[in-house]
């Protein structure tokens, strides 16, 4: 499918997401997925890894530091396939199954400019609480990246 025809009738719309409101309180939630940027896909989730921190989030609120402030979507282990593709992507195809890469690098301190993303001092995680406002994750539907 090509790129222009995979982007026909992609606008925002909701999914179910897992949302974390508190220790002990898992809820199926609607989120918006919005449609991709010039440079995004949108995956349609087929599974997602439960992770330690997923686990302390829901006994406890938090792990260490990243502490739960406001609902979160859990789940940084998560793959798909892609439903939709930006304008600008080349490299990928709508239906080709994909791993989506948990961490976030900033694109803009001194170690991204320099092509050291994997070093990044801004980095962000999906699922994550660490800063806020907290980063979403992948345990739903669908979710653009």
């Amino acid at each position: 499918m090509s790129t222009e025809a995979s982007l026909k009738n992609v606008g925002s719309c909701l999914t179910e997401a897992l949302v974390i409101h508190a220790p002990h309180d898992l809820r199926l939630d609607p989120a918006p997925v919005p449609p991709p940027g010039r440079d995004e896909v949108r995956v349609n989730m087929a599974w997602g890894g439960i992770c330690g921190s997923d686990l302390h989030y829901f006994a406890h609120g938090g792990v260490g530091a990243s502490v739960l402030h406001t609902p979160m979507i859990l789940g940084h282990e998560v793959s798909g396939t892609i439903d939709a593709l930006g304008h600008d992507v080349k490299d990928f195809s709508v239906g080709e199954a994909v791993a989506i890469h948990p961490a976030q690098p900033c694109g803009h301190c001194p170690e991204c400019v320099r092509k050291q993303r994997n070093l990044c001092r801004n980095m962000q995680f999906l699922g994550s609480a660490a800063r806020d406002p907290h980063t979403n994750g992948g345990f739903r539907r669908a979710m653009t990246v």
